[in-house]
C-alpha cells in the first residue's frame, strides 16, 4: 500500500480487487468518493481523500463464481451507481450481461436490466443510462430504471453515444450495409428521444476526442484499417451540430498514441510519451512536448490549466496546457507492470487532486503540488 500526502491530508493507494485480480478496475469520481469495479471484482466505493473502503458490493450473482463475475463502473447519477455486470455460465461459452444499479450511500442494488450487447455501449450521458438491446437503445432513469424513451439502432450498424451542448448524439458506423460503409450522426433530445439527423457525419477513420464550444471533435486517422493501432492520426474533424457543417484540417504530421481535447486544443500522447498539442480549428501545432511516460493513457485537463499523463506503471507527469512546458514527473506507484494493447491507466480529476487506477489493479490519488512527497503506509 502507499499514501500521498496532500494539504495536509493522507492519500492513499491499494489494489482496488484486491489479491487474485482477473483485469484493470474501471472507476468513476462523484462528490469526494471513488467507485471502482472490475474482472472478478465486486463493485466497491472508496474515499478520494483517505483511500479508506466505504462499502463493497455484498455478493455476485447467486450462483455464480467469483471467477465468472465481471464488472465496469459507467458512472455515478442521482445518488445512483451504474454498473455493467457479466456473468459466465458454466460452461465457459455464454455470458449475461446486465446493467445495476447501485446506492451510491450505502451499496445495496437499486435495480437491474438485462443488455444485448454488439450494436451499442452501455453509456451515462445526458443526466441518462443508455441500455441496448439489441437493435434498440433504451433511455432510462438512474435512479429507478423507468424507461424514458427507445431509440432503433440502424441495421448494420455500432452506435456510440457523446454530449455536448445539453443535447445527446447518436455516432453510428455501419460497415456491412447495401450502400457500403458510411456513418451517420444524429442529435436527440434527452427529453423524449426525438431524434435530428445531421448532414454531416465523421470519417469512417476519425475517433472521438471531446468537445469544444459544443462542438464535437475528432481525430481522424490515415485511410486504411481504422482500428489499427499504428495507423496514425493525420487530421482533425470539427462537426457543429447547430449548423450540421463539418470543418476538416490536415495535421501538420503522422501523429500516433492516443488523442483528447483539453483546454482547448487537441492533445495527443504517443507510446514512447511524446505528447504534441494542435489547434482543433487549423490543425497547426501548438507545442510539442517530450516525457519518459511509456505508454501512457489519453491526457486529461484539470480545471485549472494543467495536463497530466499517466503510465501502466503509476507515473504521472503534468504538463502546463498553454505552452507545454513540463511541470513536473512523478515515480511510479503500480505494484506491478502490466502492458498490452487495451491495458490502459485511468486517470481522474478529483478538485485539487489526481486519482489514478493501473493495470495491475492499483489505485492512488496524488496531490499535484506535491507530486514528489514520499507517501506513509495507508
Amino acid at each position: 500500500m502507499y499514501a500521498v500526502a496532500a494539504h495536509g491530508v493522507k492519500r492513499s493507494s491499494a489494489p482496488a480487487d484486491g489479491p487474485g485480480h482477473g483485469g484493470q478496475p474501471s472507476c468513476a469520481l462523484s462528490g469526494g468518493a471513488v467507485y471502482c469495479a472490475g474482472d472478478t471484482t465486486l463493485p466497491i466505493r472508496v474515499d478520494a481523500v483517505t483511500g479508506r473502503t466505504i462499502w463493497r458490493a455484498g455478493a455476485q450473482p447467486p450462483g455464480t463464481p467469483l471467477d465468472h463475475y465481471g464488472s465496469a463502473v459507467v458512472g455515478v447519477r442521482e445518488g445512483a451507481v451504474l454498473v455493467r455486470e457479466s456473468v459466465l455460465n458454466t460452461a465457459g461459452d455464454d455470458t449475461t450481461t446486465t446493467v445495476t444499479a447501485f446506492a451510491a450511500a450505502d451499496g445495496r442494488r437499486l435495480w437491474s436490466r438485462p443488455t444485448g450487447e454488439g450494436n451499442a455501449a452501455v453509456t451515462l450521458v445526458g443526466g441518462l443510462v443508455l441500455v441496448p438491446d439489441g437493435l434498440t437503445v433504451t433511455a432510462r432513469s438512474p435512479r429507478d430504471g423507468s424507461a424514458r424513451w427507445t431509440m432503433s439502432v440502424p441495421a448494420g450498424h455500432h452506435c456510440d453515444f457523446h454530449g455536448a451542448g445539453g443535447r445527446v448524439y447518436a455516432d453510428c458506423t455501419g460497415y456491412h450495409t447495401p450502400s457500403g460503409a458510411r456513418r451517420q450522426l444524429t442529435a436527440l433530445d434527452p427529453a423524449d428521444g426525438s431524434a435530428r439527423p445531421l448532414p454531416a457525419a465523421p470519417s469512417l477513420t476519425a475517433d472521438y476526442a471531446g468537445t469544444l464550444d459544443g462542438r464535437l471533435v475528432y481525430a481522424a486517422r490515415r485511410s486504411g484499417d481504422p482500428t489499427a493501432q499504428d495507423n496514425p492520426y493525420t487530421g482533425v474533424e470539427v462537426i457543429d451540430p447547430r449548423t450540421g457543417t463539418r470543418e476538416t484540417h490536415a495535421l501538420a504530421g503522422a501523429y500516433r498514441g492516443r488523442a483528447a481535447m483539453a483546454h482547448g486544443v487537441l492533445c495527443l500522447a504517443a507510446s514512447d510519451g511524446l505528447t504534441t498539442a494542435v489547434s482543433p480549428l487549423t490543425g497547426g501545432r501548438v507545442w510539442r512536448t517530450a516525457t519518459t511516460l511509456e505508454r501512457p493513457a489519453a491526457p486529461v485537463a484539470d480545471g485549472r490549466d494543467s495536463v497530466f499523463l499517466a503510465s501502466a506503471s503509476g507515473r504521472v507527469a503534468a504538463l502546463d496546457a498553454r505552452t507545454g512546458r513540463r511541470l513536473w514527473e512523478s515515480y511510479p506507484r503500480a505494484a506491478t507492470v502490466v502492458g498490452g494493447d487495451y491495458d490502459s491507466p485511468e486517470l481522474l480529476v478529483n478538485g485539487g487532486a489526481l486519482v489514478v487506477t493501473t493495470p495491475d489493479g492499483t489505485l492512488f490519488s496524488l496531490d499535484p503540488a506535491r507530486p514528489g512527497r514520499k507517501p506513509a503506509p495507508a
